[in-house]
Parts: C-alpha cells; sequence; structure tokens
C-alpha cells in the first residue's frame, strides 16, 4: 500500500507539473494561432467600437504571422504567415501594426503599436471618396455607417479646414487637391499588378516604392513596375475623427494581426 501511496503522488507531481508546463506554451500558442486580445483607445471607431472596449482578434481567418526574427529594435518585420482561411475583405474590421511605426516618412514596424480600423479597399480596388462618401470600384457599400459618412458630407469644408483635419496630407502627396471630402480615385495596390511610372504615380505611390525597392521613388529605374506585396486601405468608422489611411496611405499585408469582425452581407 505504501508504494501505491508513493507512486499516487509520484504520478499526480508529474502531471501538476506537466500542465504547468504546459499553461503558459498553450497560452502563447493560443495568442499566435487563435486569438489574440487588444483594448480600443480613442473615439476613430465610433459609433461602432468605443475606447475601452476589448476585442478579440481573430488569427484564423488570414493565418496567424510567425516571426522569423526577433528583433524588436529593428523596424523591419521578419514573418511569414500561416495558411488562412481567406483573404481581407472589404467591409472587415482589422487590427493592424500603424505603418509608420518608427519612422515618419517611411513605412516601418513597431510590434506593440497597433489600430483597430475598417477595411475600404482591397488590392486592386480603385477608392474614391466623393462628397464624403467612399466610393469603391468592387463593392457598393464598405461597411463605414451611412450616419458617419452623411456626417461629413453636411459638414462645411470651412469647418473642417478649420479642425485642422481637412486635407489628406501625407497620403500621396496631395496636400492642395485631395481632402477627406474629395480624395481620388486611386488604385490599391496589389502583388502582381503593373502601374506606369510617372511624376504622379512615383508621388501617390511613393512610401509603397520605397518599401519595396529600398530608395527614393524618384530614383525607381523604369517606365512601369509590378507590385511585390498585397496592401490594404484602411478607415475609421468616425469618418470626422480617424487617423487612418486617408492621411497615412496603404498597409502591408504582413502588418494586418488579423480581423476582429466581418460585416455580414
Amino acid at each position: 500500500m505504501k508504494k501505491k501511496g508513493k507512486e499516487f503522488w509520484i504520478d499526480l507531481l508529474f502531471w501538476v507539473t506537466l500542465v504547468a508546463a504546459a499553461v503558459p506554451v498553450l497560452y502563447a500558442a493560443c495568442r499566435i494561432f487563435v486569438c489574440d486580445r487588444f483594448i480600443i483607445k480613442g473615439y476613430s471607431m465610433e459609433p461602432t467600437l468605443h475606447t475601452g472596449t476589448p476585442v478579440y482578434v481573430n488569427k484564423l481567418i488570414l493565418g496567424g504571422r510567425i516571426y522569423t526574427k526577433f528583433d524588436w529594435e529593428s523596424d523591419t518585420l521578419h514573418c511569414f504567415r500561416m495558411p488562412g482561411l481567406r483573404k481581407l475583405k472589404v467591409g472587415d474590421i482589422a487590427v493592424y501594426n500603424y505603418q509608420y511605426g518608427t519612422r515618419r516618412d517611411t513605412i516601418s514596424f513597431k510590434i506593440n503599436y497597433v489600430y483597430a480600423k475598417r477595411c475600404v479597399g482591397c488590392p486592386g480596388d480603385t477608392l474614391s471618396i466623393v462628397n464624403g462618401r467612399y466610393v469603391n470600384s468592387s463593392v457598393a457599400d464598405v461597411g463605414v455607417p451611412e450616419s458617419s459618412q452623411s456626417r461629413l458630407s453636411a459638414t462645411p469644408d470651412s469647418l473642417l479646414f478649420e479642425s485642422g483635419g481637412f486635407r489628406a496630407g501625407r497620403f500621396a502627396g496631395e496636400k492642395q487637391r485631395w481632402t477627406i471630402k474629395d480624395f481620388g480615385p486611386i488604385l490599391v495596390p496589389g502583388k502582381g499588378i503593373e502601374i506606369q511610372l510617372d511624376s504622379v504615380s512615383r508621388r501617390h505611390y511613393a512610401a509603397v516604392l520605397q518599401y519595396e525597392t529600398g530608395q527614393a521613388p524618384e530614383k525607381v529605374v523604369g517606365d512601369t513596375y509590378i507590385f511585390k506585396n498585397n496592401y490594404y486601405f484602411f478607415a475609421g468608422d468616425n469618418v470626422m475623427n480617424s487617423r487612418d489611411s486617408r492621411y497615412d496611405g496603404f498597409v502591408p499585408e504582413d502588418f494586418v494581426v488579423g480581423v476582429f469582425k466581418n460585416r455580414k452581407r
């Protein structure tokens, strides 16, 4: 009986140790492959998401990112993505790493600097904003609440100008022409898509060209250019108060962490 009792405690200790070791591994695996938790900060996604709201990002949809380098001081993302259920779609709300994480004028990665926004443009889409409303060549309704777009449409340009958020400044360099009410049209770049390289396209895709080639846009050689990666255009549901792709341009596909919510069609 004593031997059986001793064996019991040995077995119990083994299983307790095994579970204790497995829990952090399973937790880490869940965050990498299945889901992760973020807290909404700010008002850019109102009325859909409010500041302080916890959101759980589904990583099975796009596939979890697996880092191949773990130098978090570096501003370059090194990773590959596990197979996912599908690509990001217009209308999805996603969490992504802000595309100017460490440098103001060059697409750069910072691991804990993330935004939550709605995808309104996918690779190959042509996107415009006409009198405050998004117009996508592929989808009739991008998912941004109509009430929010109507409010922007009805707001006089003079009031928007006074607020300091009227000009779509960084995006494409169109400081004096494009605004958050009247914008584009512009093609969302995607892998394999070829464009003519001229002064306008070099300006429109300046950040993307530098990101892909490591050169200033004016130094990229050739009359045409074929994009190497997929990119997305994101917008906040609170179109009057959202720092998004209207100002900062396209987000590389690898920067997308996962999908929080997909809009039912």
